[in-house]
């Protein structure tokens, strides 16, 4: 028979004060004055046999969790078994000297001392569910699945067992089809169920991941899934993630309307972040359903079940249908319910990009509304730019760089200082220019440079020149601050600049000043070394990139380009052939399947007269870049090579 709970209380407080004592450093426990000689009460008033048994049985447990805790499974055994003698109807212990037979090793015995246990008390769960553990781990699914049905049919109301049945269904023989009867079995015997449901949701959520949401099998998963976590949330009403889950499968299911109130609560839940639910509500909503959904948004906010504010989810909806002109409509809306939002202004101008002007005047609204807010100036900026007001886009920026630099919480753009880079080299104001860019290069790195070379030539009728004014004003500015990076950022870009437009001269000074960033000729990369070359090749300095190329391939044996190059050349002056040869054979060992290397090898075995050698090189490269001009030239003079041969054979 069970000890009296109130015996088995008042014998763990003394094993735990006795415990405190020593944990907190006492020289001794204290010990109540005997009844000897007046004592105050005596231990044999205190605790009978029953319940010194309690404080022992305590006692050996917990000393038991010590040695667990430390690693020592066989002291912790010892104590377990300790326990086991005073208490020999917990299942507890005897499951906690299976597990330390096992941590020692004792595997087979672990499992024979569990089994002989099961035997004796047959209806005792927790042995049970540890031997179906047990077998599971082994893989032994016979066994584990006969145990987890013993442990279900002791407790079938603890929803554990059931979760542990249909694990061991799943992972044996039976698969996912098994494991989900099991679990729809234990939904109506177990209490409560959820964790039950939720292991359906969580099994069909995985097995759902790589489908197509449209497809049939996907479509019925989401069924079933909405099906229980509605269940889930009658049982637990409240839970964030169940609500989520809800709501994202309504609202990919085309059920709007139940899916927008579902997400409504989650919003009251997480005390008023509405913005939160509303963008998982547009980002789950597929763009099939979305003019539906926008249709029961405007139900409920008439009804009050949604906020009135919710207007830019409708903008967020049309935007996923397609409807650019009924998203601009709802962000009008928005931004005339929260004027003060420059969000949303700034959002409401991006949808008139198309029509600058009118962005334009969507942004005078916005700073009517919200004087100097300087997210809206730089749109403003942007958008004048779009019409090449660059005196009045210049304005714009100058006043939002005094904004964002005078503590606003706001951030402007990745591109702002570009921007204002960009538009002062267009107003003429290059030193001013050059130190937006220095602050642009800060920001991206040297792909501030490249966008910003890339962007200003664009510019009519002066833009090259004037962005040249800029990149030299910022090199100048990199060299007198100490800058050898951005001095040699600088000279690459004029450089490379200059090459676009065919200034190859200034190009290959360019390139030279930015050679002098590198202690060793040798240490410059190789593709800034080859366009060096090439820009004194095309600027008439011949033999002195020739050179460059010759010494190049020394230091990069690898380097492809510069060996075609070399090779084309000498192909062209009909010259240094069998270098040339070899040349574009390494080129080709690099890079095998390069139509241009086929096509100097061609034009190098023409020179060299051997044409049926060029023709099925050309061929092949011809093939891999069809309807290339140059390859087309030069296939048609090594064919007419080919029949003047053979008319020459036939003539003799």
């Amino acid at each position: 028979m069970r000890r009296e709970a109130p015996v088995r209380r008042l014998a763990l407080a003394f094993v735990l004060i006795g415990a405190a004592a020593a944990g907190w450093g006492c020289r001794s426990a204290v010990v109540p004055p005997s009844d000897e000689g007046g004592g105050l009460f005596s231990w044999a008033d205190t605790l009978d046999e029953a319940g010194r048994s309690a404080a022992r049985e305590h006692a050996a447990y917990a000393t038991g969790l010590h040695h667990e805790a430390k690693g020592e499974a066989e002291e912790a055994e010892k104590c377990y078994r300790a326990a086991l003698e005073e208490a020999p109807g917990e299942g507890r212990y005897a499951v906690r000297v299976a597990t330390s037979l096992a941590r020692q090793g004792k595997v087979r015995e672990a499992l024979e001392f569990a089994e002989a246990r099961a035997a004796e008390r047959p209806g005792e769960a927790v042995t049970r569910k540890w031997l179906a553990a047990a077998y599971a781990a082994a893989e032994e699914w016979d066994r584990a699945k006969e145990h987890a049905r013993a442990a279900v049919e002791a407790s079938g109301k603890e929803p554990d067992g059931w979760l542990l049945l249909s694990a061991v269904e799943e992972k044996g023989a039976g698969g996912t089809a098994a494991a989900r009867a099991v679990l729809e079995e234990g939904i109506g015997v177990a209490e409560p169920p959820t964790a039950l449901r939720q292991r359906i949701v969580h099994m069909t959520s995985r097995e759902l991941a790589d489908v197509d949401d449209e497809a049939p099998e996907s479509v019925a998963g989401h069924r079933l899934m909405i099906e229980q976590l509605r269940a889930i949330d009658a049982e637990t009403p409240g839970d964030e993630e169940t609500l989520q889950l809800l709501a994202a499968l309504l609202l990919v299911e085309g059920e709007p309307e139940e899916g927008l109130r579902t997400l409504a609560r989650y919003a009251r839940i997480q005390a008023g972040e509405d913005d939160e639910a509303w963008q998982l509500a547009a980002s789950l909503t597929p763009a099939r359903h979305a003019a539906a959904t926008v249709e029961a948004l405007r139900k409920l906010r008439e009804s009050g079940e949604v906020p009135g504010d919710s207007w830019l989810l409708e903008a967020a909806l049309w935007e996923k249908a397609g409807e650019p002109e009924k998203e601009s409509e709802a962000l009008r809306m928005a931004v005339e319910a929260s004027p003060h939002d420059t969000g949303l202004w700034a959002r409401y101008a991006a949808t008139q990009t198309d029509d600058p002007a009118r962005m334009a005047a969507v942004l005078k609204k916005g700073l009517a509304a919200n004087p100097g807010d300087p997210k809206l100036l730089e749109l403003r900026g942007v958008a004048n730019c779009l019409m090449h007001r660059y005196s009045a886009a210049e304005r714009d920026l100058l006043r939002a760089a005094e904004g964002y630099e005078g503590g606003t919480d706001e951030t402007p753009n990745d591109l702002f200082h570009l921007a204002l880079a960009l538009v002062q080299t267009r107003t003429g104001k290059h030193r001013e220019a050059a130190k937006w860019l220095a602050r642009a290069v800060e920001d991206g790195g040297a792909a501030a440079l490249e966008s910003f070379a890339g962007d200003a030539m664009f510019v009519p009728p002066r833009g090259h020149r004037s962005m040249l004014k800029t990149l030299q004003a910022f090199t100048e500015a990199r060299a007198a601050e100490g800058d050898a990076e951005g001095e040699a950022a600088g000279h690459m870009y004029l450089a490379l600049s200059h090459m676009d437009h065919k200034e190859y001269r200034a190009a290959a000074r360019e390139f030279a000043k930015n050679a002098e960033y590198y202690p060793e000729p040798w240490a410059v990369p190789a593709k800034l070394a080859f366009m060096r070359a090439v820009a004194l090749d095309l600027g008439g300095k011949k033999a002195e990139a020739e050179a460059m190329l010759e010494e190049l391939t020394e230091v990069h044996p690898k380097y492809a380009e510069a060996h075609n190059y070399l090779a084309y050349t000498w192909a062209e002056e009909s010259r240094r052939l069998d270098e040339a040869l070899e040349r574009i054979l390494r080129a080709l060992t690099v890079e095998p399947y390069n139509a241009a290397y086929l096509d100097t090898l061609a034009w190098v075995q023409y020179r060299m007269g051997n044409f049926e050698e060029a023709w099925e090189n050309i061929l092949l490269a011809d093939r891999l870049r069809p309807g290339d001009p140059e390859i087309a030239g030069h296939k048609a003079a090594i064919r007419a090579a080919l029949d003047g041969e053979e008319s020459g054979e036939k003539g003799e």
